[in-house]
């Protein structure tokens, strides 16, 4: 992992970190100084924030046992397309894959894809599971099957992605109605990447919301960017309670009200992808 910050985490608590960015030269150091190749390389949500994803799968190929697997999980394309999930557009995620030409990619670095899931987080995501290609474990038909569907929906063609643009356009002008017609005072909840790239979209001030809540004490006390909005913790917002609380992070709607009923907020809740639409 490249985070330094986390780098003393893990070794206060037993756990060996090499801190640098996956690579050739990640690759290269750790085959050269722990003297045996893992079985397993798991990549949970950050291949997307990767800038050379061929370099990536070519390292966990060089790395891995004769039969070892690499276990991606990432946004899937589809959802993203599907679910209007624009929001989830920054500046650290720099791909959003289909199966199809991750298929074409793993083939080019000497792997093959094994087996996918379906992920709920975020949104949607897959989990891939991704083998030297002459590894002998075998491809399940789950691989087919997304190929199959991709091709179907038309996700291997131009005219699939030209309206996503007005499928935005709808949404955000579905916000800006939404919260035209809402009645009482407004926080948001949740300082997020993708709340942020939202609010900014959005046009956001501190006139249009209150404040956002989060529970993540290094973000209390701070603005939000661009939208200069305080962010404040959960028992700021029982000390001045909005009539009505916008999730930002939608993906974990259920948990956010479930964990701001327990609270004691009794005001209501609004969620704004994949449509505006607020709870009771």
């Amino acid at each position: 992992d490249p985070a330094r910050n986390l780098y003393d985490v893990c070794e206060a608590n037993g756990v060996r970190m090499f801190c640098k960015f996956w690579g050739m030269d990640a690759a290269r150091h750790i085959a050269a100084n722990w003297h045996q190749r893992p079985g397993l390389i798991t990549a949970t949500n950050v291949f997307a924030h990767v800038h050379d994803v061929k370099e990536f799968l070519k390292a966990a190929e060089f790395l891995l046992s004769d039969n070892g697997v690499l276990v991606l999980e990432f946004p899937y394309l589809i959802d993203f397309i599907e679910k209007k999930e624009f929001d989830t557009v920054y500046f650290e995620h720099l791909s959003y894959f289909s199966i199809t030409p991750l298929m074409w990619l793993a083939t080019d670095c000497g792997m093959k894809i094994l087996s996918i899931s379906k992920q709920d987080i975020h949104g949607g995501t897959v989990r891939v599971t991704i083998a030297k290609q002459w590894a002998k474990l075998p491809v399940e038909h789950s691989v087919d099957e997304y190929v199959a569907n991709e091709m179907d929906n038309g996700y291997n063609f131009y005219d699939k992605y030209a309206g996503f643009s007005d499928t935005v356009k709808g949404t955000v002008d579905d916000f800006r109605k939404g919260l035209s017609e809402v009645t009482g005072t407004i926080a948001a909840f949740a300082a997020s990447a993708k709340g942020n790239t939202l609010l900014n979209h959005i046009g956001i001030t501190e006139k249009d919301l209150l404040y956002i809540v989060d529970e993540t004490p290094e973000k209390v006390g701070m603005f939000s960017p661009g939208t200069r909005l305080p962010i404040v913790d959960i028992e700021h917002m029982m000390q001045a309670p909005p009539d009505n609380l916008l999730i930002l992070s939608w993906n974990f709607t259920d948990d956010i009200i479930a964990k701001c009923r327990a609270a004691g907020y009794t005001g209501k809740f609004i969620t704004p992808i994949p449509e505006w639409r607020v709870v009771g």
